[in-house]
């Protein structure tokens, strides 16, 4: 699952893998989601930038 809501894609995933795990055969269901990472956010000037080049 892929988005820019963490909190809801992780409730989205825990529901899916709840639902997997009563289909008969299915195994090794996991949860691969690393949260709380440092996260940056640059806004660039681009005639700033091409101004000094």
């Amino acid at each position: 699952m892929i988005g820019r809501d963490v909190a809801g894609n992780a409730e989205i995933a825990r529901d899916l893998m709840t639902r997997m795990e009563q289909i008969p055969g299915v195994v090794d269901i996991t949860l691969r989601q690393v949260r709380d990472l440092p996260s940056y956010y640059l806004e660039i000037d681009r005639v700033r930038a091409l101004s000094s080049v």
